[in-house]
């Protein structure tokens, strides 16, 4: 929105602003997008608004997406005041090679005061909430944040398939 924020930080820090219903899909930490194993991916989901996010993927190597070899996976997030919808959709697209795997592991983190409950289609999954440390370091793929609480859980899914993860928030 129309706001501005002013921000005072010295030379070993840089200010990061994430709007509410942003949703971050990051890959674990590697060198360049060719160097690591994408069937992992953390997803940083804060509540507040709707958001969404959409995954792009190769091979990496050749110059086959201009052919169309590439897949998409769109990621949405529904804030409906105390209950919050996380949808994973399934894939669009396809490419050939070894990172063209089928199963995907998530790590999902809520910024979040207080999540309540969360569900895989249905099945009730294991939360950990993780404190907020000052010393922590943003857009972690796991671990504690500077800015608040995080809700952390996991899940693993086929890239085909769609997940539904309801959150009841406090």
């Amino acid at each position: 929105g129309p706001v501005t924020v002013s921000v005072s930080h010295g030379t070993d820090t840089s200010p990061i602003f994430v709007k509410k219903g942003g949703v971050l899909a990051l890959a674990d930490n590697m060198p360049s997008t060719g160097d690591g194993d994408w069937s992992h991916l953390t997803l940083d989901v804060y509540p507040g608004a709707d958001g969404a996010a959409t995954v792009y993927e190769d091979d990496c190597e050749t110059v086959a997406y201009k052919d169309g070899q590439f897949r998409e996976t769109r990621i949405v997030f529904e804030d409906e005041g105390g209950l919050g919808t996380l949808t994973v959709f399934p894939a669009e697209g396809s490419f050939t090679g070894e990172r063209a795997f089928t199963r995907r592991n998530y790590t999902v983190r809520v910024h979040s005061d207080m999540v309540a409950s969360a569900a895989l289609n249905g099945e009730a999954l294991e939360l950990e909430r993780i404190d907020r440390d000052e010393s922590g370091k943003p857009f972690a793929v796991t671990g504690d944040s500077p800015d608040g609480a995080v809700y952390e859980f996991c899940f693993s899914a086929g890239v085909g398939e769609k997940s539904v993860v309801s959150l009841r928030l406090g």
